[in-house]
């Protein structure tokens, strides 16, 4: 069974009811729109993250819903921003992987522990090593 903390992870099969991109690897394989992507301030208590080019990513809201608490709009727009950023951390961290990799293993000093968090965000984002 994977380890990972998907909340709607069955307790006696260990997986998902709505399949998660850890408990269905075809889900994994599925792209992301390219970047880059950039944040839209929306009216109405919405701030929007689009492509450059074409479709909506995202739609951070600000007003309250039912049973949710919501963020300012200050601490949505940064919300957004991160997302925003994600096709560029992507392809940071795949350059980093490249780089670490070059690197002879006795001068990895501290290699290993970066190295480990630089594969585990790119398993996260669903892009395969």
């Amino acid at each position: 069974m994977s380890k990972h903390s998907c909340l709607e992870r069955d307790v006696n099969t260990g997986k998902c009811d709505d399949p998660c991109p850890v408990c269905d690897p075809e889900r994994s394989k599925a792209k992301w729109t390219p970047g880059p992507w950039v944040v839209c301030s929306a009216s109405h208590g919405t701030v929007d993250v689009m492509a450059e080019t074409g479709p909506g990513i995202c739609r951070m809201y600000t007003e309250p819903a039912i049973n949710y608490e919501t963020p300012t709009l200050l601490e949505a727009e940064a919300n957004a921003r991160l997302v925003a950023a994600a096709p560029q951390m992507v392809e940071a961290l795949q350059q980093a992987a490249i780089v670490i990799g070059g690197i002879p293993v006795e001068q990895r000093v501290g290699v290993p522990g970066i190295a480990r968090i630089i594969r585990a965000a790119l398993r996260a984002a669903g892009v395969s090593e």
